[in-house]
């Protein structure tokens, strides 16, 4: 393992469990808002910090575990029907999201070890999938009678 692979860590999931579709918002908004920090600083704050790309990747690939651990906590979560409108928008935000850092991505290639760079990548590709798999679990599976009937009875047991 490279000296820059054992700089990035692992990201202390503890404290970003969720109860509910609406702290599911509220993680996935923090954690997107402190992503956006990193590129533009917080208001009024002059000294701000410029970080090298070396930097920015490995938060970047840190706020990607994050939000895909908050992404798929979503999916063991009770949710009704009232709240899907909620998730759809959640859907659209996180693919607002994925296709920014892919552009982030796509710009930092010569910038970085091609290591550094397809893990980011990889992490990105993990974090489309674990997108498509929230949209299938919330919107269509439900619409699969067979995939209703086999919960059905497995909820029965």
């Amino acid at each position: 393992m490279s000296t820059e692979t054992a700089r990035i860590h692992m990201v202390s999931f503890e404290n970003l469990s969720v109860d509910g579709v609406d702290e599911a918002r509220a993680r996935l908004d923090e954690i997107s808002y402190n992503i956006r920090t990193i590129f533009h600083g917080y208001e009024g704050d002059t000294g701000y910090p410029k970080y090298g790309p070396v930097d920015v990747v490995e938060m970047l690939i840190n706020g990607l575990d994050a939000m895909i651990y908050v992404s798929e906590d979503l999916t063991h979560q009770q949710v009704s029907e009232a709240e899907l409108p909620k998730i759809n928008g959640m859907i659209g935000s996180l693919l607002f999201v994925k296709k920014l850092l892919s552009t982030v991505a796509r710009k930092s290639r010569n910038e970085v070890s091609e290591e550094y760079y397809d893990m980011l990548v990889e992490r990105i590709d993990d974090f489309g999938e674990v997108i498509r798999d929230v949209e299938r679990y919330f919107f269509a599976r439900p619409a699969d009678k067979d995939f209703v009937d086999s919960a059905n009875r497995l909820f029965s047991l």
